[in-house]
């Protein structure tokens, strides 16, 4: 979980939540998790689950958490979310594919679900990295498995939220995706200035030939969100 899942998730999927809806977050971190204190709406059902407790912080101090050893086999009946939200886990599933037909298994019909995933960011294995997944590759899945898509894009809206140029984008190696502005929802201080330092001295030199190919990306993330309903 970092800043850009956060930007994207409140942009894009805050909107479906309401009143009286039974949640499913798998892999949350904290307690309560972040994403439900962004939800801010306590008649919600919201329940959390993961594999292990290694990468959620204290999420596991949640009393409707779930430990679940088996990553395709979930401890729920069928067709019994509204919501299921995910960040940062479709990345780390071996088979996704599979995983994602037991989350289609336990939402209700017309039920949604919910995923955020990491584009840019290095190889962090936990414990396994395996997957970084453009849109068109979750419209293919979707679409595999019967599933509405409502919604996929990959964006970085860290330009907009530390008041970066959206202009940019046209300066050439400025979007090469590395890593992360920010580790966390919090904005890392070091990076946001290395960044500042970077498009002052790249907007110099991308005018001189011969300096020119010492430019110096900046760190941003980008990410792939996707909403697909179970008709």
């Amino acid at each position: 979980m970092h800043l850009n899942s956060n930007l994207l998730f409140e942009k894009y999927a805050l909107g479906c939540f309401s009143n009286h809806m039974k949640v499913l977050e798998i892999a949350p971190f904290g307690n309560p998790s972040i994403y439900k204190q962004l939800v801010d709406n306590s008649t919600i059902d919201w329940v959390c689950l993961d594999i292990s407790t290694a990468f959620i912080g204290n999420g596991a101090e949640n009393p409707n958490f779930i430990l679940c050893e088996n990553s395709y086999q979930y401890p729920f009946d069928d067709n019994t979310f509204d919501i299921i939200l995910s960040d940062q886990v479709i990345a780390h599933v071996e088979l996704f594919w599979v995983w994602m037909a037991e989350l289609k298994r336990i939402s209700k019909t017309n039920g949604i679900i919910i995923t955020i995933g990491s584009l840019s960011y290095p190889a962090c294995p936990s414990p396994v990295d395996c997957w970084r997944i453009y849109p068109d590759g979750m419209k293919a899945l979707n679409t595999h498995l019967d599933l509405e898509t409502i919604l996929s894009t990959y964006e970085s809206l860290e330009f907009e939220h530390f008041g970066y140029s959206k202009k940019l984008n046209t300066i050439p190696n400025f979007r090469v995706p590395s890593e992360s502005i920010a580790s966390s929802n919090t904005l890392n201080p070091k990076m946001h200035f290395e960044n500042k330092v970077k498009i002052f001295i790249n907007q110099i030199i991308r005018w001189i030939p011969y300096l020119k190919r010492y430019m110096n990306p900046i760190r941003i993330a980008y990410d792939t969100i996707t909403i697909a309903r179970k008709k």
